[in-house]
């Protein structure tokens, strides 16, 4: 049962960190500012341990630097037309934003429409199927039709790529109106129309998603064909996720190596993920680390975070030694720079080493790990709140504050943390005035949330607070049923108490956390 800590495993990585965010643009990673340093105790015996850590701190941000510029890509050779669309690309950086053209929606233009339907019809069926939600799709449909008349006339891969980008993007927009019930409003506005009216109306709207797919497809792999890389990755994407229909990871792993092979960052990182997990193509830990290396090289934050996880604990056929172990703690040390909402965790790697240092390379410093953890929490982290949940609850190398304790453990639990549910439990059943107020009702509550995740302590103490009528009404029978769960996912005192047919007794707060 996952308490929310499934980042404690060396280079585990939330789902969405491996995916693209979205197709509304290539993924650009930018630098988040450090949280804010908190009052912290220094619980050092004297000022040489505080001196020598942030000289070690120093000493690794130094040689991460010199790490990342001393590991240069290696090259490729490739085709003169791939340079020739490669060199184009590179003279456009910085890379130009999407041009929002939306405030020109209501341009009209003459010439029919490459989608099934004409432009005129199909925004018709548009406003008619999706009632209020058209608001946001037709003024995109037309904007799309001016899209494709600037596409026609240009020969700039990337004017083309942007439409393409544009086209997917509406369409993958259709579906997500579709997903949300917009059938629902169709047939509150539409009861008296006949079911087969309703019918033929969805099919000519499928027709029209269809041919939206079909029309991206077509122009991505045109570019694709060229060499450009940003097609190529958007088109891989587009397989992997089943954008375009089924899912087809043995066409996504081709495009995505080949761009790889180019310097495209992103592929990079996907082409390792690829051979680590056998996607598309067979598992390769050796080729998995090699294209891992290339995207870290290029300051990609999963990628340093991942190679600095493998590295340091000696996975993926990395060596145990400590000069592998120093070089993952310099690449983790970069990935915290980098530090985002979706890739949170390099900060909490990082603090668990300085928490418990390592031989004579890393000096144990509970101070910065902590500031660590607090900048991971920033950023979303569930394991960094629990962390100083607690530390904040115990008062460990920090002053006790009920309040930051709260805020932390709610947080974590707002994450989908039992254990952090179960913390709240606990500070609603004592309470914290005048931050929280005493309060048996959220104390079961909170209990009960983390019981139906399957957390054998909460399973427990939801069944002690039925068994007693704390926080609800005495219930014997669910009570039972608690207990037995509770047993069965292995807590002690469940199993003592259904084999001594007896009560453990314990006091509220212990019954809780214990």
């Amino acid at each position: 049962m996952s308490t929310g800590n499934s980042s404690d495993l060396p280079g585990s990585l939330p789902a969405n960190a491996i995916l693209s965010p979205n197709f509304s643009d290539i993924p650009r990673h930018e630098t988040k500012e450090t949280a804010p340093t908190i009052k912290l105790v220094d619980s050092s015996s004297n000022g040489s341990t505080t001196s020598s850590s942030s000289n070690s701190r120093s000493n690794f941000a130094s040689a991460a630097q010199s790490l990342t510029s001393s590991q240069q890509p290696s090259s490729n050779t490739s085709s003169n037309t791939t340079l020739d669309v490669n060199k184009q690309q590179q003279q456009q950086q910085p890379r130009r934003k999407l041009t929002d053209l939306s405030h020109l929606y209501l341009a009209d233009h003459a010439s029919d429409s490459q989608i099934g339907l004409s432009r005129e019809n199909s925004h018709k069926l548009l406003s008619q199927y999706l009632g209020n939600n058209s608001d946001k799709l037709l003024p995109r449909m037309k904007t799309m039709d001016m899209y494709r008349e600037n596409a026609k006339k240009s020969s700039d891969p990337y004017v083309i790529f942007q439409f393409a980008q544009y086209i997917l993007q509406t369409a993958l927009l259709l579906d997500e109106e579709d997903a949300k019930g917009t059938n629902t409003d169709n047939n509150k506005n539409n009861k008296n129309n006949s079911n087969s009216n309703i019918g033929n109306e969805i099919s000519e709207l499928e027709t029209v998603k269809k041919d939206l797919l079909k029309e991206a497809s077509h122009y991505l792999k045109k570019l694709s064909d060229k060499g450009y890389t940003d097609a190529q990755y958007l088109l891989a994407d587009a397989y992997s996720s089943g954008a375009l229909g089924k899912v087809n990871n043995n066409k996504a792993f081709q495009l995505f190596q080949t761009a790889a092979k180019h310097g495209h960052v992103e592929s990079c990182y996907r082409t390792s993920h690829c051979y680590e997990e056998g996607i598309g193509t067979q598992r390769d830990a050796k080729k998995s680390i090699q294209f891992l290396k290339s995207a870290a090289s290029r300051n990609h934050p999963a990628a340093m975070y991942k190679l600095g996880c493998y590295s340091y604990h000696g996975s993926m056929g990395l060596g145990k030694d400590d000069n592998t172990k120093k070089a993952g703690i310099k690449w983790l040390t970069i990935a915290v720079s980098k530090a985002n909402e979706l890739i949170c965790a390099a900060p909490y790697e990082l603090g668990k080493i300085y928490e418990s240092g390592f031989k004579d390379i890393v000096i144990p410093d509970k101070k910065y790990a902590l500031e660590l953890y607090v900048q991971a929490a920033s950023l979303g982290h569930v394991p960094s709140a629990i962390i100083l949940g607690k530390a904040y609850e115990l008062g460990t190398d920090i002053p006790q504050d009920a309040n930051l304790s709260i805020h932390y453990y709610t947080q974590a639990a707002m994450g989908g943390s039992a254990e952090a549910m179960l913390a709240m439990c606990a500070w609603y059943l004592v309470g914290a005035e005048p931050f929280l107020p005493r309060d048996a009702n959220e104390a079961f509550a909170w209990a009960t949330r983390a019981a139906n995740l399957g957390f054998p302590k909460a399973q427990y103490a939801a069944g002690h607070f039925l068994e007693k009528g704390i926080g609800c009404e005495v219930d014997l029978e669910e009570s039972q049923k608690w207990i037995q769960k509770a047993a069965r996912n292995g807590d002690l005192r469940a199993k003592q108490k259904i084999g001594n047919n007896v009560e453990v007794e314990k006091e509220e707060k212990e019954c809780i956390i214990m």
